[in-house]
């Protein structure tokens, strides 16, 4: 569980230090709004805005404004729900599609990284500067990575 909990916080820093300075230089997004693009991309259908809600583990109330901006941003469109006249349905546009490949490209490149780094390439900075943050991560994924292909 603690590894779990590890692997979630290290996401959400990879999240902040690599995806969303890429995304936002194009796009302006912030975390939140990444979250959802990312959440909507992986989805093949139209989904409602609690069921990305429960599947991103957030509170509605905070995904509701973060869509609130997306859809203003031209990234998500709405339609009603046929099943629910309460609710509307969210899907990408092709401008969140594009912005939700940026995200995935950039997340794929850092796990890349992972992949090609060793410890003698890793880069020594002060202590709690981005790159060493950016570090401690790929350590950590990098042993995650030998756990799940049965190495040591």
């Amino acid at each position: 569980m603690i590894l779990a909990e590890q692997i979630s916080k290290d996401y959400t820093e990879v999240l902040k230090l690599v995806v969303v300075p890429a995304v936002k230089a194009l796009y302006n997004l912030k975390l939140r709004e990444v979250r959802l693009v990312m959440g909507l991309g992986q989805s093949r259908e139209a989904i409602s805005a609690s069921e990305l809600a429960d599947q991103l583990r957030q509170d509605p109330s905070t995904v509701t404004r973060s869509l609130i901006i997306l859809v203003r941003g031209g990234f998500v469109t709405t339609v009603e729900n046929e099943a629910d006249g309460r609710s509307k349905m969210i899907s990408l546009t092709d401008k969140g599609q594009a912005a939700a490949r940026l995200c995935y490209d950039s997340f794929d490149d850092f796990l890349s990284s992972i992949e090609r780094a060793s410890d003698s390439s890793v880069i020594r900075r002060p202590e709690g500067t981005t790159v060493d943050r950016i570090n401690d991560i790929k350590k950590r994924a990098a042993f995650v990575l030998r756990k799940a292909k049965g190495k040591r």
